[in-house]
């Protein structure tokens, strides 16, 4: 079983907490530009550009962390990793019924029919709006068959993953439409080029404590300019899309360079470190307070006024996503000490390994390694 990290364990191993905590805080930046289109108009500000050139970190980070934390679980018998199997399944089934009781009920208010059968089974089956879920027990149970298949030899399905991920693009024009657009996108093809990261992680955890230990401000400062150049290089050519692996690549090395630098260790770098700590109430219940914020902004158009409309967006929306990242955070914590904890964190009886006598047979909810952190 894994033990808890603590002390100087806890503290050389914070950047994977920040690493979690930045993906979640861009995930909500990402989120917030749609509110922002919705009261002044598509792709307002300097965000959308800004979220465009993270779009090949965001996801890949994450997974690359959630990869690498799983390195010795996806060797295990799958009933000491329910956690991550069942539990999971658990909070996608859940918050993904939620939703869709949400759907009923907002979209006859917004004049939209109610949507069929069809697509309330396939929110379910498809990887949709909580696609995270969805997609962390997809790869923790492929990377344990192959895992298991290959042994030894696991390492020599990379290329084949990689090669999904330069294809997905494919996948998404295969895939579109074929579900109720009220739902959002189906992201089977975000599930094909971020399954790559998550299987380098599992084979290079040894590899990347050592890079990350050992970054520097040099390495940190070239690797960052030279992502801006390519970046800006394939955004030019229009190959933003069909490069997005390479792109990934490159920015994940920087990004992992950055979080091993001390200076992180801040205020700063400790609240990111909470955040990453406790992805899953703020990654699961986010959509409300964004719900919110859209009918306050849009409905109540009170933002507008306040001047010219590229410079309020730009101001407005890293301050509203910092402000939804501390509140779905802070009612998560509350609610995971609560009677309602159950709505964040998965039943003992479905997560317990057989024959498991107490809770310290559990997997330590500090150190649920990959699976989405429950409390802090």
């Amino acid at each position: 079983m894994s033990r808890p990290i603590e002390g100087a364990e806890r503290d050389r191993l914070s950047w994977v907490d920040a690493g979690r905590g930045v993906s979640m805080l861009l995930v909500t930046v990402f989120h917030v530009t749609f509110v922002m289109d919705g009261a002044f108009g598509p792709r307002v500000g300097i965000w959308p550009a800004i979220d465009d050139a993270l779009v090949p970190l965001r996801m890949p980070l994450f997974f690359f962390i959630s990869g690498l934390l799983a390195a010795q679980a996806v060797r295990k018998p799958l009933d000491r990793t329910r956690r991550r199997t069942s539990g999971l399944v658990y909070l996608y089934l859940l918050w993904s019924a939620i939703q869709v009781v949400h759907l009923f009920y907002s979209l006859p208010g917004r004049g939209a029919s109610a949507p069929d059968i069809y697509d309330v089974v396939a929110s379910f089956l498809f990887p949709t709006g909580l696609w995270y879920f969805w997609a962390l027990v997809v790869f923790f149970l492929v990377s344990r068959l192959l895992v298991v298949v290959l042994r030894d030899r696991s390492i020599w399905a990379l290329p084949a993953i990689a090669a999904l991920a330069v294809v997905s693009p494919l996948v998404d024009q295969a895939t579109d439409g074929i579900i109720n657009s009220e739902f959002g996108a189906v992201f089977f093809g975000a599930a094909c080029a971020n399954f790559v990261w998550f299987y380098l992680g599992l084979h290079v955890r040894h590899g990347a404590l050592d890079f990350v230990a050992h970054a520097t401000w040099r390495k940190a400062l070239a690797a960052s300019v030279g992502y801006v150049v390519l970046y800006l290089v394939v955004a030019a050519l229009g190959l933003a899309t069909e490069l997005r692996w390479l792109l990934s690549a490159v920015v994940l090395y920087a990004a992992l360079q950055l979080l091993g630098l001390p200076s992180y260790r801040g205020r700063i770098g400790r609240s990111l470190a909470a955040v990453g700590r406790r992805t899953l109430p703020v990654y699961a219940s986010q959509w409300i307070a964004l719900h919110l914020l859209a009918k306050l902004i849009v409905e109540y158009p009170s933002l507008a006024p306040l001047g010219p409309h590229a410079v309020v967006a730009s101001i407005a929306t890293p301050v509203f996503a910092l402000a939804i990242v501390a509140l779905t955070w802070w009612i998560g914590g509350l609610v995971l000490r609560s009677p309602l904890s159950w709505l964040f964190d998965p039943p003992q009886w479905l997560v317990r390994p057989r024959g498991a006598r107490s809770r310290r047979d559990d997997v330590s909810r500090h150190t649920e390694e990959g699976a989405p952190k429950g409390r802090s």
